[in-house]
């Protein structure tokens, strides 16, 4: 994976499956990153998963990935409908899909979001849920921006083990944009300093 902007280029070859944190003190920067990453500003750089790019192969790079904005994340459904109606868009819906899910978060206690409303769940919950729709729909990088600032060390780490479980187990990658990391969560990752 790379991602190029006017001054520089930066490029990371993923050996295998992976999450990694990326820490951005300055927000606009983050922002940028975000934007390049997620394929919405062709202008200030470029990122290729593969052969793919952002820059030449908008339609078919978004449809590899999926940038997450807690703050975007609204919904008066019910998290089982919400994520029934993702599987459904992405013709990927079948019983076993939604029984998968289920197991999936059986394993981590929280099957219980299902009968709650996306807009009321807290912030960690929110950002489960995101996963599981980007698990749905089959990406292979997810990106999120500024995700897990508001979590304590134990909701971290239940994040991170989230996405572990689900994605990099499925070669798939985790981009996480940070405004700060601090503490150890208990979990060896990849934390990344950027500078501008």
């Amino acid at each position: 994976m790379e991602w190029k902007t006017k001054e520089k280029t930066v490029s990371w070859t993923f050996e295998k499956s992976s999450t990694v944190i990326l820490i951005f003190g300055d927000h606009l920067v983050r922002e940028l990153i975000g934007r390049i990453l997620s394929g919405r500003d062709c202008e200030s750089g470029e990122c290729c998963i593969g052969n793919i790019s952002s820059k030449n192969d908008t339609e078919q790079y978004k449809k590899k990935i999926d940038y997450v904005i807690l703050a975007d994340i609204h919904s008066e459904l019910l998290v089982r409908d919400y994520l029934n109606f993702y599987a459904m868009i992405s013709n990927k819906y079948t019983p076993e899909k939604e029984k998968e899910i289920q197991s999936l978060l059986r394993v981590f206690n929280k099957e219980g979001i299902l009968f709650k409303k996306v807009d009321d769940l807290f912030p960690k919950d929110k950002f489960i849920v995101r996963c599981l729709v980007a698990y749905i729909k089959g990406i292979k990088l997810l990106i999120g921006n500024n995700v897990l600032s508001e979590l304590d060390n134990d909701s971290k780490r239940l994040a991170i083990e989230f996405i572990n479980c689900i994605f990099t187990s499925h070669s798939s990658h985790c981009i996480l944009l940070e405004e700060k990391w601090e503490g150890d969560i208990g979990i060896k990752l990849d934390v990344i300093k950027y500078d501008e």
